[in-house]
């Protein structure tokens, strides 16, 4: 692996909820403190990918305010203050702004990795390299630098960014132009993007130069620039709260990157999936024969003539026969069956549970 700069910082971005993977993922536990597959949460496992990167003092976690225990508690090498609470949830744009504005105050000059913590990723060498390459990208000029992941199927679940002109090579990696980035697509569209070769998957990681993504931030957003030059003149709960009170909502890419003609993209050559639904913990899943299991394999599970079948149970027995590309989650206090195909629509089912009053299952 490339020697990672000494100036590398890493902000972990993981103030969501995850309403597509009730009733596993709750309002009051997030998806991204649930443990999907073997092993540790998804945000441990996140940290456990990008520790050989930097320090624990260059490492931080932007999340909702009321999630701060949670990730000291999962994380307990990161120093407290390195962990950031957001007093309400505005999106990726506030809370990517908020963490250059924090490592501003440790470094001006730091290159800044932005990640998600909620993904699995097959390769973590490869994904590494990527990251270090993308570090290398930013670092050689005033680029907005993405990560994308070269597709395996035609999704339809996830955006796309559109691959360039080769610009060079970083770390041993290639990077490519930005053409644009594509929202979610329908199925014909996103056939003829997987046939094309020149699309990927956008990743939502990013690396920049801190003082490159505040000029991006005052030319695109400038309303958004002034909240994150006051927070980073004066880091503190009651700034934060105050700029956090009428600050715009808005995706980072919506804001920033889909308006930037300085923007650069390197192809990850990983295994990888948002654990954003249960067709995405299907691929972080434990294989039972031709069915799969997530959480902590306590419950038992009986398969009878099924397959492509995702099981989360606890402690009583659950018997699938005769189904294929089912979902089954068993709680406590909820079960959902779901074909693996449509688990997007657990996102809408949620919105009619709060419409129905049943706040006590979100």
């Amino acid at each position: 692996m490339t020697e990672p700069p000494e100036n590398l910082y890493v902000s972990i971005i993981a103030g969501g909820v995850g309403t597509r993977l009730w009733p596993k993922s709750r309002r009051s536990s997030p998806k991204q403190f649930l443990r999907i597959g073997p092993g540790a949460s998804l945000i441990q496992r996140t940290y456990d990918r990008i520790a050989p990167l930097t320090s624990p003092d260059r490492t931080f976690v932007i999340c909702l305010h009321e999630q701060r225990e949670t990730v000291l508690r999962q994380l307990p090498e990161l120093p407290p203050e390195n962990v950031i609470g957001e007093p309400r949830g505005r999106n990726t744009a506030m809370a990517i702004g908020l963490a250059a504005a924090v490592i501003a105050t440790r470094d001006e000059d730091a290159v800044m990795l932005s990640l998600g913590s909620d993904h699995f990723v097959g390769d973590e060498d490869a994904f590494r390299q990527t990251l270090l390459a993308a570090a290398a990208a930013a670092r050689s000029g005033d680029y907005l630098v993405t990560i994308g992941v070269n597709p395996t199927e035609a999704s339809t679940g996830y955006g796309y960014i559109h691959r360039g002109a080769r610009v060079g090579s970083f770390a041993g990696v290639e990077v490519f132009d930005v053409e644009d980035f594509e929202e979610k697509p329908d199925a014909p569209t996103a056939e003829a993007y997987l046939a094309s070769g020149e699309y990927l998957w956008n990743c939502n990681y990013f690396a920049w130069n801190v003082e490159s993504i505040f000029r991006a931030f005052e030319e695109h957003a400038p309303r958004i620039a002034g909240s994150i030059a006051r927070i980073r003149a004066d880091v503190g709960t009651a700034t934060i709260e105050r700029e956090y009170e009428e600050a715009e909502a808005v995706a980072v890419d919506t804001a920033i990157l889909e308006r930037s003609d300085n923007v650069l993209t390197v192809p990850g050559e990983f295994p990888w999936a948002d654990v954003g639904s249960w067709s995405g913990a299907y691929v972080a899943a434990t294989p039972e024969g031709d069915n799969f299991r997530t959480g902590d394999l306590e419950g038992r599970v009986v398969f009878e003539e099924s397959r492509g079948c995702l099981v989360d149970s606890r402690d009583r027995l659950v018997a699938v026969a005769g189904l294929e590309d089912v979902v089954i989650i068993d709680t406590p206090d909820a079960l959902l069956v779901c074909s693996r195909g449509k688990s997007e629509l657990v996102g809408r089912l949620v919105e009619r549970l709060g419409a129905e009053d049943l706040q006590d299952l979100l």
